[in-house]
């Protein structure tokens, strides 16, 4: 489970905290015999689940529907339209082999800088994710 997570976190880093604590959570639990092991392992059950299929998580609005638009969601304050718009713009404007050429990649940084403008650090980190996702 824990191996999961992190092999996933790097995809969509806010959502994988939050399974992580999740988790944690649910351990604490088991071991402070606050919960039965029945419960510990439906719990468990459950966090699996939504760890290796996020989109079964009810949190998404409709649009938010792809791997992708659910990590632009997730990691810019869950804001519907910045995730949506930032996405359908890297998907028309992003130049094909960006992710090999630094001044490709610069220009996708650019694009990201139009809807992050006022923190470079946050739209780099935008970047990172959007470079590992295979969408784009």
């Amino acid at each position: 489970m824990r191996k999961l997570i992190v092999e996933e976190k790097p995809t969509n880093p806010k959502y994988y905290e939050n399974m992580s604590a999740l988790l944690e959570e649910v351990i604490r639990q088991r071991k402070a015999a606050a919960i039965s092991h029945e419960e510990y392992l439906k719990k468990v059950v459950e966090i699996a689940q939504k760890s290796k299929n996020p989109e079964t998580a009810s949190d998404y609005p409709v649009n938010i529907n792809t791997k992708a638009k659910r990590a632009l969601f997730d990691n810019l304050g869950k804001d519907e339209r910045l995730a949506i718009a930032l996405h359908e713009k890297i998907k028309k404007e992003a130049p094909s082999g960006w992710r090999d050429n630094k001044i490709k990649k610069r220009f996708v940084l650019s694009l990201i800088k139009e809807y992050v403008p006022d923190n470079a650090a946050a739209a780099e980190e935008v970047l990172l994710l959007v470079d590992k996702q295979e969408e784009y």
